[in-house]
This record gives C-alpha cells, structure tokens and sequence, in this order.
C-alpha cells in the first residue's frame, strides 16, 4: 500500500543509530495482508535510498516469498545484509520481530527473531567500511522510500532502542 509515517530528523533519531558504538535494536508487530509476488515492501527506514542508515524489509513474493532482511547501510562500498529464509513471514497473522544490532560490520553482528526465537539467516554480507550516519534523514514506518515499496500490511508497537537488547529482554 502507499500508506507510511514519516517521523522527521530529530537529534534523538541521531543516537539510535550512532551511539558511540553500543548498537540498537528495532522491535515491531507486524501483520502482512498477502503473500502476492512482487519486491514486497518496507517495514521500516532510517533515511530513503542511497542516503538511508539502515532498512528492514520483507519480500512478499516473487522468487523469496515470506523473506524478511535487514541492510545496514557502509561507506566502504559494501553494505551489511541478513536474510532470512523464505517463508519465515506469513500473511495474515501478527508477528513480532525484532533485530538487533551489535554495532559490528560482520553480519554476525545481528541476531534476528521471530516471537521470541532467533531465526537462522540464510544469506549474509558482511559491511565494508563505517556504518553511514546520515543526520538529516527521518524514520520512515511502512516504507523503503515514501513514494514507493510500501509494506503490504499493517505494524504495531514499534519500539527503536539505541542500545542491543539481550536475549532475556526479547
């Protein structure tokens, strides 16, 4: 759908992301309407594009049905990327995710989970160079891009901390 929230810069937004290293963690409810081919959308953004800090999306079909992926945007060229396998997201049911980030370039740097359970990534990469700290961006909730790829559903709850959660406060 084209319906998003876009939550303009804040010098608060500045410490989710880069905190002098102590990593974050992005928590969420989400519920996807269908499953139908397609690139899916964006369940959440720091920045649009070339210029975004990190995303959060889903694929909603197409060769990776059900697949849900963080990108952590590097300097150096090379972006952090963790996939999940396909058919982890299922339409019409809520879910909670959360992804957390320690800070790292490696891409076991993040854990991802699924109602309390870490999922097992099926495709990484490893970043190259400095996380990109794009001050002037907003956070963008139900999009990649705020004309375009839109999370086909609904979130709830969303809750952005400027540090990595342990696993007992998942």
């Amino acid at each position: 759908t084209d319906d998003y929230i876009l939550v303009p810069q804040t010098p608060s937004l500045d410490t989710i992301y880069n905190n002098g290293g102590g990593g974050m963690s992005v928590s969420f409810w989400m519920k996807i309407d269908n499953l139908n081919p397609g690139i899916g959308g964006g369940a959440l953004a720091l920045g649009q594009g070339s210029d975004s800090e990190w995303e959060i999306y889903g694929n909603a079909g197409g060769s990776h049905p059900g697949r849900i992926s963080i990108y952590i945007n590097h300097d150096g060229g090379t972006n952090l990327l963790v996939r999940s396998s396909d058919g982890i997201v299922a339409a019409g049911v809520w879910e909670h995710y959360t992804f957390i980030w320690n800070s790292g370039a490696a891409a076991s740097s993040v854990i991802m989970y699924k109602n309390g359970a870490a999922l097992t990534p099926s495709a990484t990469t490893n970043g190259v160079g400095s996380p990109r700290d794009n001050a002037s961006e907003g956070l963008l909730l139900g999009s990649l891009f705020a004309s375009a790829q839109g999370l086909n559903g609904s979130l709830d709850e969303v809750r952005i901390y400027n540090r990595a959660l342990s696993a007992s406060e998942i």
